[in-house]
């Protein structure tokens, strides 16, 4: 506790003079040796000149406030659906907390001591950045008793000291993550403002045009939906009501009516051309990836799969199909040691189903990268090509799709050698090696809803 506090000084003087020869005034101290302040002015003097020997007035009760904690490792963590995925926006972590109060509510002293740190997220690094820099600091709070005559008696103080050097780092990514953050933020509040005003508007004419006598019949099967491209690209779009066939193109900051069935049809609604010719898909699973060549420059390795299907002959083919791709996530290697060199060993075990022509050769392009190569760059370390479709012998008929979630079979597995762009014909029998599994289904597009 402080041996000395803050003292007042009286708004007037107990004496002055202002004659032209000499002014003075002398201003007294509110405290317990009834000291005084002399000045060769009329001004005030400043209060930091008047001190008070703390408590020695106060009549000496206990505290009925009297608190220690002691907390480990405090951490908060921001999300924010950013660029359409849950992305880390903020955190802040608070270490090694100890803190002690006592006193009571009117004259009560608090006293933290912690360590504090806070980052913000690169999201094109995906990688986290210092914004305050772990620093020792002192956080101290006191209430006091303030002079009779102001209108509030309980003042408060709170001091701040750093022990350590503080660090603020601030970035262009920093200021750039934080304003597509401000930009989503608002986005969301206008599409939030636009619907509900849709709804309204489509509640008043509804109730407007209501009939005296309401029909089940009369309602529509089919909900309408307003979907606005806010994604900063232009998106695609298949119409369920008039053709199953027609794509659309949603261009940016542009919005479309679309109809979207109920979960449950009606029996009108089973009947269907049943001459349609059944759709095929291809279940491709990613098995594994062997013999992966692996660099010691000081980088982790993180080794992912890029698939990309490709229709020959598209334009001859009746059945016109949108382009298709996907991505496995990213696996550390088992590392082992062959022939003085390192090679890994990649496990995905990941399954992708793609829609294939009837008539026709689709052929499927898969690139392995090792995405923290090149200080995150990343490094394609090798890719092949292999035909998928009806009628191939690597392929295994399945019943049905929940079938493809099974474990795959040994026989279905296939390996294909991974080649690098411009590599040698001489060197294919070093090359690593990609485990897949495919299966196909016939799908009619006539299908019972109510099952």
């Amino acid at each position: 506790m402080d041996l000395v506090s803050q003292a007042y000084i009286a708004e007037t003087p107990i004496s002055r003079s202002s004659t032209s020869k000499a002014c003075w005034s002398i201003w007294k101290v509110e405290n317990q040796a009834c000291t005084f302040l002399a000045r060769p002015d009329l001004k005030k003097p400043s209060s930091r000149l008047a001190f008070t020997i703390g408590d020695s007035e106060k009549p000496k009760t206990r505290d009925n406030i009297t608190a220690e904690m002691k907390i480990r490792c405090f951490s908060v963590t921001i999300l924010d659906s950013l660029c359409g995925m849950m992305t880390p926006l903020f955190d802040a972590t608070i270490t090694n907390i100890k803190l002690a109060t006592h006193g009571r509510v009117e004259a009560m002293n608090a006293v933290l001591i912690s360590s504090f740190a806070a980052s913000t997220f690169n999201i094109h690094l995906e990688a986290w950045e210092p914004l305050v820099e772990p620093f020792d600091g002192i956080f101290k709070l006191e209430t006091y008793d303030a002079n009779l005559s102001q209108p509030v008696r309980v003042a408060k103080r709170m001091r701040i000291a750093a022990t350590s050097i503080l660090n603020v780092n601030i970035s262009a990514a920093n200021i750039g993550t934080l304003a597509q953050t401000m930009d989503s933020w608002r986005k969301q509040r206008e599409l939030e403002e636009k619907a509900m005003k849709f709804y309204e508007e489509a509640a008043g004419s509804h109730a407007s045009d209501q009939k005296p006598t309401h029909l089940a019949l009369d309602e529509d099967d089919f909900q309408t939906i307003i979907v606005e491209n806010k994604l900063g690209c232009d998106i695609y779009l298949k119409n369920t009501r008039d053709n199953l066939d027609t794509v659309n193109l949603l261009p940016h900051d542009d919005s479309s009516a679309l109809w979207i069935p109920p979960p449950r049809y009606s029996d009108r609604l089973n009947f269907s051309d049943e001459s349609r010719e059944p759709r095929c898909y291809v279940g491709v699973q990613i098995v594994d990836a062997k013999g992966l060549p692996l660099l010691d420059d000081g980088n982790s390795h993180r080794f992912f799969c890029a698939l990309r299907l490709l229709v020959e002959n598209q334009e001859a083919n009746p059945q016109k199909l949108f382009p298709q791709s996907a991505r496995t996530k990213c696996v550390k290697p088992v590392i082992t040691r062959v022939n003085d060199s390192d090679e890994g060993t990649a496990k995905w075990n990941e399954l992708f189903i793609f829609e294939v022509p009837r008539k026709g050769v689709a052929r499927l392009e898969v690139e392995v990268t090792n995405l923290a190569a090149k200080a995150g760059k990343g490094e394609v370390v090798g890719a092949c090509s292999f035909s998928v479709g009806h009628g191939m012998n690597m392929l295994k008929k399945v019943a049905s799709a929940r079938m493809l979630h099974q474990a795959s079979d040994v026989q279905s597995v296939a390996s294909y050698p991974l080649t690098r762009k411009g590599q040698p014909v001489h060197e294919m029998l070093s090359l690593s090696c990609l485990f897949v599994s495919t299966s196909y289904i016939e799908k009619s597009m006539v299908t019972d809803f109510d099952n």
